[in-house]
């Protein structure tokens, strides 16, 4: 058997009660044993049983999860069924097992149901289980006679309700339970017993049990058997039980398995969740509060919410004071006060920023006992929210009316105006920081009251208002990223002239609107979409915006206006309807714009082109233009639509029945070489004008009419015409034609068309339409991206048709029978007839309930069945009318009168100080404001006076209060001295800068505290510590002649102003501020206890002098982001070591930054510094150390020059240009190694540098100095030069003249100048690496009795004696020399620095790349004994 569900009524109906469906739904479900189908059609209406269908009931019970019954009308029953009408049970999901049993079950009662000779049916009279639940005392009808069943609850909806169209009476996972159960009870008895039993209740229990306990619970009433011939026999009984649960009913029924003799059958009610209290959140907006519970019983989790109370809310909407503290504790009256004052006079209040207002009825009330007659202040020169923190204010909802309140309320986000209101006294204006406004509901027109609020986001104009008219709304999101956000309500009849100059991203216009004006210059627009409805756009609708991409017409849309959307250039996409008449003059150009993004026009066939209007659409990229199938007139009054000059191709499809041409045609679209027309008479066209690619003409039909100049100005690209008419048809009709065929010189351009004379059947407008892929039904102005988009849509149509409709799946099943037989009992024959008394008493909270069956003749108890206690379900009770219950929350069980509360929330309200101290902080005393109860918290120090020892004397406020304390006027000094109560305060924390301004702008001065003057503000005074507040954004010369100890600039101030902090005697610490980059014009001068600056990351500058005359000041740290520092910025200081940042580029002489630091030991530069310019450090007398980094690449002259303390200098690869005399008498210097980045020595380099042991010079290099190069090392026990390996030029001079240097490795291939060697150099043994280009006579004149090693030729030697006229350039004036001629490989730089005794040369020699890769140096290691490279080649001097 199949089952199939539709949507849909059947077709025919051929007997009375009995439907047919001709055919099945393609959309049916089909429910088999073989055969089931997705159905999409939503729920369904009509169920199909084999060949017949009956009607679904319509509204089912949502509320039940299990499974449940439809009931089918009985008057559908297939004529001569024996089944009676009962339920078609829908379960939750699909399963074929049910399915099976339900069929199986079926067959067993259709087969029990026709067998005649069925005892069973005979004798137990076993009602269908499809029959109604009634207790009855009359006897059971037999079964082959029907009754109709009724349902009273439904059977109106069954018998008259038509669901076809209801898509949504089956929800999904929603079933329906019957709300009566309860089976039919008979009472099988002997032929012989003749009277009925009778039936007592039981009303002992006074309990009125529940009405779900009243409905579902009955009394069984035993039936007689009409059966003469059934005999008394033994019950056996079968008992079928489950326990109610919290939310399924529970049930006992008692009954004989053999007969149906129900003994008992009675329904326990659901017993409802057992709730207690898991939590209670704290009040917040706008979530309000929220109260959870958990069931004790089953465990699930029950949540209450309740909404917001009125009251004063921090900005992460924790309620700071309800409205009640506020009014009973600080005074609260917003009748008599504005909320800016009301809040600057409690700092408790500081922090508030959210405004719930109670009702207008209370406020009401409170400024009548205050003599006022408005509840808010309005009072035009500072209405109620003017200049206050506050960020929102909700009104309540009975608010009349709107006042002025919200004039001046600079810092309010959002508004939401109640629908309440039907009057505006007041309006929104230039409220800057505005972001959310929604208007009232209660005033219908809106034409005025809102502007200039540059920053909304989001407007809300609500259901009820039908008329936005006049200049309301301008320039609202103009200061917006993306614009605003407008909803517009369905109710609106009336729109336009607003919104002027405002910045909207997207507008959607309700189809209601009956009048809509024009909207003009709103910026930002992206898209309008005008719902249904609408009929008319009118003229001049234009917002200006080129951001316009989208615009969304109704099928309803008859006209758009002249000039409607013109200089929308951005448009990509207008969709059109078919139904549309009427494109104005100008529409969507005006002016000549270039619609240049659109690629294809489609215009509906509705259009007419009845000749008043001259629609005008130019787009330089179309490349397809589909006119109307039909249109009225075509030519001078019809639509210029013109083109496609940057398209590669234009596709145009002509009307196919034109009835009116007029004048020209202007087809204006260069890249058209094929157009079809149709035939007619064109004896009123003067031609085709603007087609000059047009290269194949086809005429449809025959002409009728023509003029001479037809086909003059069609271009001279026409090559082809293919005519669907005869040759006479045309020579009859016109001249046109021979002037076509013979010509003239005009005419020249048309000699070579082809007339070509078809027959057949001529391309229809279908045929071009496939042709140029137009989808059908699409109208419109479109990109061809988006086109593209409708294409594919439009491929996939028939897959998706019916995507919006969701699934839904019924299962059908048979009814269920429990066989839960809990007990079997078999009761011996009774001797008498039962008289049926029922006990009963329903549960309730606290106590179980029960249900006995007793038979009162005998008093044997034939059923006792429990029915357990319920339990409190408890849930907070709206605090809404009681404000106490936020904080106090009382409970009550909803099933009885039960109550209890909880600890309540307290409301804690700062009372004064414990303990209080400086820095430790001290006890704050709160008090609750609801019940009084005390407690302390630890926080940090408060602004007030302090003793030396930090314990708190005063509070700034009560410094205020008692001395008259306000330091924008009078020094600290002048106010301490007039009051002997103040002589041991020693420190003085201060209250925020704002509340010091207040104080200020109240007194009539411009600073929280005393810049300038004498005394200065704490000149003089005792105080040894003053703590500045951290928002302090100003700054003067307040400690000036101070006796503070420790002073930290908080990092809010951003500008010293040219103030100081000078002649502070006992200062010694002093912290800068982090928010003020340059100290060009700050001074902290002639401090002479200060040791410590304390200088934060974000100083960038120090001024010139900014730190001068600090002579004990030691210790000083710079940050990383400094870059420039003055001229003697640390002059006469102690600072011993000093590193100088990396962003510091530059060490400039003119600056004399490090001038003066007389006590200047060690200087670290770091990477980062590019130039250090001549004689930046000559001053610093006791420098030590130096370390130059590799991003130094520039040294001038005389750097170092005099330094006598100078004992290191560390270089790093990277350094290119070093200065003359840059050594020039650093006398204890012992050691320099020069980069090998350095390609040229200049003169003078190491000149008195007397306790130099070792120089080491680069690897290769351009040029080496002369003029006494070399003198040096005159103090130490040797000195030690290590050579380049390549030198290119050696200029004259005295260049080695050491008389502690013994040993010189020389390199070759170079001019050995004049003076190489000076006159006492102590040069005993000099090797030469390779034959030199020249040797000057005089190059050795000064070396006496010394070992030459020459790695040369003899006739090398001879050719430079030679050069000197014959000279020994060796031997000069008999000096005892001794030349030695060289084998083998000469010393290599590495072999020469083996056995230096010198720390970390290794890690030196790496970090300047001495030495090439292949090299390894390997220190003291090597004895020093002579080279056994040397081989002598001469025991005496070489001739």
């Amino acid at each position: 058997m199949n089952f199939y569900i539709s949507d849909n009524k059947p077709t025919t109906k051929k007997k009375k009660g009995i439907y047919y469906l001709e055919k099945i739904p393609e959309n049916a479900v089909i429910f088999g044993s073989t055969d089931l189908k997705k159905y999409n059609g939503g729920s369904a209406d009509y169920l199909r049983v084999e060949d017949h269908c009956f009607r679904i009931k319509d509204t089912i019970e949502k509320d039940s999860k299990a499974a449940g019954y439809i009931p089918v009308k009985r008057r559908e029953i297939p004529l001569g069924s024996e089944e009676k009408a009962g339920y078609i049970q829908i379960l939750d999901g699909f399963n074929p097992l049910f399915l099976l049993a339900f069929l199986t079950l079926l067959l067993i009662l259709c087969l029990l149901i026709l067998s005649k000779e069925s005892d069973f049916i005979k004798k137990a009279n076993i009602p269908s289980i499809l029959k109604k639940n009634t207790i009855t005392e009359e006897t059971v009808e037999p079964i082959d006679k029907p009754e109709p069943t009724n349902y009273p609850e439904l059977s109106e909806s069954i018998e008259t309700t038509d669901n076809k169209n209801d898509k949504n009476f089956l929800p999904k996972d929603s079933v329906f339970v019957p709300s009566d159960k309860k089976k039919v009870v008979q009472t099988n008895i002997t032929e012989s017993a003749k009277t009925e039993p009778s039936v007592v209740t039981s009303d002992n229990d006074d309990s009125k049990p529940d009405s779900s306990t009243e409905e579902d619970s009955s009394t069984p009433t035993p039936e007689p058997n009409t059966d003469s011939t059934d005999t008394l026999h033994v019950h056996t009984y079968v008992v079928e039980e489950q326990e109610a649960t919290c939310t399924d009913l529970g049930f006992y029924k008692k009954y004989c398995k053999e007969c149906g003799y129900v003994v008992a059958d009675h329904t326990c009610a659901a017993l409802g969740h057992t709730n207690s209290v898991a939590s209670v959140s704290n009040m917040t907006y706008p979530e309000g509060m929220k109260a959870t519970y958990v069931c004790d019983r089953c465990g699930e989790t029950i949540t209450d919410n309740f909404d917001y109370t009125s009251g004063l809310y921090k900005e992460d909407g924790s309620l700071l004071y309800t409205y009640d503290a506020l009014e009973q504790v600080f005074d609260w009256n917003l009748s008599t006060n504005v909320v800016r004052e009301l809040m600057d006079a409690h700092t408790e209040l500081a922090d508030g920023r959210i405004l719930v207002l109670p009702s207008w009825v209370h406020l009401s009330e409170v400024a009548q006992q205050s003599g006022k007659t408005e509840p808010l202040h309005g009072d035009s020169e500072e209405p109620c929210f003017s200049q206050c923190v506050l960020t929102e204010v909700i009104l309540p909802d009975d608010t009349p009316y709107l006042g002025t309140w919200f004039q001046g309320a600079d810092n309010i986000e959002k508004i939401e105006l109640p629908d309440s209101i039907t009057e505006y006294r007041g309006g929104i204006y230039s409220l800057n920081k505005l972001k959310y406004l929604k208007v009232s509901a209660g005033v219908s027109e809106i034409n005025s009251y809102f502007s200039l609020c540059y920053n909304v986001e989001t407007l809300i104009i609500p259901e009820g208002v039908t008329s936005i008219d006049g200049t309301v709304f301008p320039q609202f999101g103009i200061a917006t990223e993306n614009g605003m956000n407008v909803s517009l309500p369905s109710t609106l009849k009336e729109f336009g002239y607003c919104l002027q100059g405002s910045k909207i991203s997207r507008l959607v216009i309700p189809g209601g609107v009956e009048k809509l004006h024009a909207i003009s210059s709103i910026s930002g627009m992206k898209e309008i979409t005008f719902e249904e409805g609408i009929t008319e756009i009118p003229d001049w609708f234009k917002p200006t915006s080129d951001t316009l991409k989208k615009l969304y017409f109704p099928s309803t849309l008859k006209k758009i206006g002249v000039n409607a959307f013109s200089g929308c250039e951005g448009l990509d996409e207008i969709v059109f309807y078919d139904g549309l008449e009427t494109l104005g003059n100008n529409a969507f150009v005006g002016g000549g714009s270039d619609l240049k993004n659109i690629q294809k026009i489609i215009l509906p066939n509705s259009i007419k082109f009845t000749g008043q209007e001259i629609p005008l659409i130019n787009t330089s990229t179309v490349n397809l233009v589909v006119f109307p199938e039909e249109v009225d007139y075509f030519g001078s009054n019809a639509p210029f639509i013109y083109g496609g000059q940057s398209a590669t191709s234009t596709k145009v499809i002509f009307p196919s029945i034109v009835h009116n041409y007029t004048n020209s045609i202007y087809l204006s679209f260069p890249k058209m070489e094929e157009l079809v027309i149709p035939g007619g008479d064109y004896s009123n066209v003067s031609g085709f004008y603007g087609c000059s690619g047009l290269k194949k003409l086809t005429i449809t039909g025959e002409i009728t009419g023509m003029q001479g100049q037809f086909f003059h100005v069609i271009g001279s690209q026409l090559t082809d015409i293919y005519y669907y008419g005869s040759e006479e048809s045309i020579k009859k009709v016109t001249e046109a034609w021979e002037n076509l065929r013979e010509g003239n010189k005009a005419e020249e351009a048309f000699y070579n068309a082809t007339v070509h004379y078809m027959t057949g059947t001529p391309p229809t407008r279908e045929d071009l339409m496939k042709e140029y892929g137009v989808i059908e039904g699409v109208y419109g102005l479109y990109s061809d991206e988006t086109y593209n988009a409708y294409a594919e849509e439009g491929n996939n149509s028939d897959a998706n048709s019916n995507l919006n409709n969701p699934v839904k799946l019924l299962q059908l099943s048979g009814h269920e029978i429990f066989e839960n037989h809990m007990d079997n009992k078999v009761v011996k024959s009774e001797e008498h007839i039962h008289s049926l008394n029922i006990e009963e008493k329903s549960p309730t909270c606290t106590e179980d309930g029960y249900y006995r069956v007793i038979c009162s003749t005998c008093g044997e108890t034939l059923a006792d069945h429990a029915c357990k206690k319920r339990g409190h379900n408890m849930y907070m009770m709206d605090p809404e009318n009681n404000t106490a219950n936020i904080i106090c929350p009382v409970f009550k069980c909803n099933r009885c009168d039960y109550t209890e509360s909880t600890d309540h929330i307290h409301n804690w309200i700062s009372k004064g100080y414990e303990n209080m101290s400086y820095p430790d902080g001290g006890e704050e005393i709160f008090i609750c404001a609801i019940c009084l109860n005390k407690k302390t918290e630890h926080i940090d120090s408060i602004p007030g006076m302090y003793d030396e020892n930090g314990n708190l004397m005063y509070t700034y406020s009560e410094l205020e209060d008692k001395f008259d304390w306000n330091l924008s006027t009078t020094p600290a000094k002048t106010l301490m001295d007039d009051h002997t109560e103040l002589t041991n305060g020693s420190i003085l924390l201060l209250p925020s800068w704002k509340y010091l301004s207040k104080v200020a702008e109240d007194s009539g001065v411009d600073c929280g505290l005393i810049k300038t003057g004498s005394p200065a503000c704490f000149q003089n005074s005792t105080l040894s510590k003053v703590i500045l507040p951290d928002d302090c954004n100003d700054f003067g010369n307040w400690f000036c002649g101070s006796n503070v100890v420790e002073l930290e600039l908080p990092d809010s101030i951003t500008d010293y102003k040219g103030y100081s902090v000078s002649g502070a005697n006992k200062l010694q610490t002093l912290k800068l501020s982090a928010g003020a980059p340059d100290l060009s014009n700050f001074k902290a001068q002639g401090n002479p206890a200060l040791r410590e600056i304390i200088f934060p990351e974000g100083i960038e500058k120090i001024g010139d002098t900014t730190f001068a005359g600090n002579i004990k000041l030691k210790t000083v740290k710079l940050p990383s982001t400094l870059t420039d520092i003055g001229r003697s910025a640390f002059a006469s200081s102690a600072i011993e070591s000093l590193e100088i940042p990396a962003n510091v580029k530059e060490i400039d002489s003119s600056n004399h930054s490090l001038a003066g630091m007389s006590k200047l030991k060690t200087l670290v530069l770091n990477d980062g510094l590019e130039k250090i310019d001549s004689y930046s450090f000559s001053s610093l007398g006791a420098l030590e150390n130096v370390y130059i980094p590799k991003s130094v690449t520039e040294m001038g002259t005389g750097i170092f020059s005099g330094l006598d303390n100078l004992e290191n200098v560390t270089f790093q690869e990277g350094l290119t240009v070093i200065g003359d005399n840059l050594f020039q008498g650093c006398a204890n210097l012992r050691e320099i190694i020069i980069p090998n980045s350095i390609k040229n020595i200049p003169d003078n380099l190491f000149t008195g540098v007397a306790n130099l042991n070792l120089i080491i010079l680069p690897e290769e290099l351009d040029s080496i100095g002369g003029d006494g190069l070399f003198s040096c090392g005159q103090n130490s026990d040797e000195l030690k030069i290590i050579m380049p390996t390549t030198v290119k030029e050696w200029r004259s001079g005295a260049v080695f003249s050491s008389p502690k240097l013994k040993e010189i490795v020389l390199p070759g291939n170079v001019d050995f100048p004049i003076g190489l060697i000076n006159n006492g150099c102590g040069l005993e043994k000099v090797i030469i690496t390779s034959e030199p280009n020249s040797i000057a006579y005089g190059a050795f004149g000064n070396l006496h009795n010394a070992d030459i090693y020459y790695y040369g030729s003899q006739e090398s030697v001879q050719k430079f004696n030679a050069a000197a006229g014959g000279k020994d350039v060796f031997f000069q004036d008999n000096n005892s020399n001794r030349l030695h001629y060289m084998i083998g490989e000469p010393p290599t730089r590495k072999e020469q620095m083996d056995g230096i005794d010198y720390d970390n040369l290794e890690e030196i020699s790496m970090q300047l790349n001495l030495f090439s890769n292949e090299e390894t140096i390997i220190l003291n290691e090597v004895e020093q004994t002579e080279p056994d490279f040397i081989k002598s080649v001469s025991d005496g001097n070489a001739e």
